[in-house]
């Protein structure tokens, strides 16, 4: 029967490359050394840090390794199986285990005692000291012998640097390992935050465009429209609150909020005055435009063309601009473009998260009129790169006042929508 078990273990010794090149009787001659051991399932056999004394084989079984993270959160870097080596660092060096290891199934293993094996190599050296004493003949050998030192010396540091490479590659895959958790539980934590948006934009645009239909009955919606706003930008700042991320992330910060301001002020121009050419052009080139003016003609002679329009009205349809306006950028850049561009990966993310939220932001629009929603993807993408540009909702929310204003209350924008 032990001979059995022996040549089990000798099958188990020679499927490692640590002893894959003994001969059968340089194996048959560490069976004495061997020890055996049973652990059950999730039990630890190394402790990271330990001394280390002992070799391991796996002769059945399956076990974890396991490397603390810097917030002491063991991750698994890797698993073991029967005819692997646990602990072969010790052969090489005197430092503390570098990792622990956990049985994932009950298992058995081979145990060597490292002072052992070390003694092995005492009685080889003895063994070739009793030869360099032969004849003539070996005098080479004894050159041989006598210049080794210097070549075993060259190995010696050669394992202890790769050692503490193989100690280094283990610490930086736990760090990449913690980095790639950290960063799936942001994604998945994000992916759900954007779900949620998602869902308050679709209520958002069926609940506004149930008021444009009233609106188009000769309805007044101010009274609804105004409270709806807000209710919809409170759930936005509700679920904002509620994430894992800072306010400060959904650009709510005053941070270099002058340089917003100011920038969001004067690089708001061009693009006024491209509303005003794209305006101009139509007029002089399209006939059935020709008979409107560049400014709105409610303010050029102070009478009303629309019957439905009254002042009370247009002081609400301002009320509600200015309240729609800044909670608008906040679902559109703060919520929309702010995940895109946590969630999106690669090098073009930045630009895919300005694009998809734009669309989006162009997609509210849609209770207005198609042609309003297609208008606004222009303006759009430039208040995308100015909420990039500065992190913070102060300089793009100023901005889409101040060229929404213009456009539709001063320029009458909207009077050159054909659909």
């Amino acid at each position: 029967m032990e001979e059995i078990i022996d040549e089990e273990i000798i099958k188990i010794l020679q499927k490692n490359n640590l002893f894959s090149s003994l001969s059968n009787k340089q194996l048959n001659d560490l069976i004495p050394l061997i020890k055996v051991i049973d652990f059950d399932a999730n039990k630890l056999i190394i402790y990271e840090n330990d001394n280390p004394l002992d070799l391991y084989i796996i002769w059945k079984g399956e076990v974890e390794v396991l490397k603390k993270a810097k917030d002491g959160t063991e991750l698994r870097i890797s698993t073991l199986q029967s005819g692997e080596a646990i602990g072969e660092m010790g052969l090489i060096d005197n430092s503390p285990r570098s990792a622990t290891i956990r049985t994932i199934a009950p298992t058995k293993l081979l145990v060597f005692s490292i002072a052992d094996l070390k003694n092995l190599t005492k009685n080889t050296l003895f063994y070739n000291q009793l030869i360099s004493k032969l004849s003539d003949v070996i005098n080479e050998l004894q050159f041989y012998i006598n210049e080794q030192p210097t070549y075993l010396t060259l190995i010696s540091n050669l394992a202890g640097t790769l050692s503490n490479r193989i100690r280094q590659t283990n610490q930086l895959t736990v760090d990449t390992l913690r980095s790639d958790l950290e960063h799936t539980k942001a994604r998945i934590a994000m992916g759900k935050f954007m779900i949620d948006v998602l869902l308050v934009v679709v209520i958002y645009m069926y609940t506004f465009s149930v008021l444009a239909k009233l609106a188009h009955s000769h309805q007044s919606t101010s009274i609804v429209s105004i409270p709806l706003i807000i209710f919809f930008g409170i759930i936005v700042l509700f679920m904002m609150k509620n994430s894992s991320y800072p306010l400060q992330f959904y650009g709510l910060t005053l941070n270099n909020w002058r340089r917003a301001l100011w920038e969001g002020i004067w690089l708001s121009i061009p693009l006024i005055l491209l509303i005003v050419l794209i305006k101009w052009l139509v007029i002089n080139l399209v006939p059935q435009f020709s008979h409107l003016t560049l400014i709105n003609a409610v303010i050029l002679t102070g009478n009303d063309m629309h019957p439905n329009h009254n002042l009370p009205s247009l002081i609400a349809l301002v009320l509600a601009y200015l309240v729609f306006t800044p909670i608008q950028e906040l679902i559109a850049r703060g919520a929309l473009q702010s995940s895109l561009q946590e969630f999106l990966i690669g090098p073009n993310r930045i630009w895919w998260a300005i694009l998809m939220s734009n669309i989006l932001f162009s997609v509210t629009h849609l209770h207005v009129s198609i042609s309003l929603a297609i208008a606004v993807l222009i303006p759009g993408f430039f208040w995308g790169w100015l909420y990039y540009r500065h992190k913070t909702l102060i300089g793009v929310s100023i901005s889409h006042l101040i060229v929404g204003g213009l456009a539709f209350f001063v320029f009458d924008i909207r009077s050159i929508f054909a659909f």
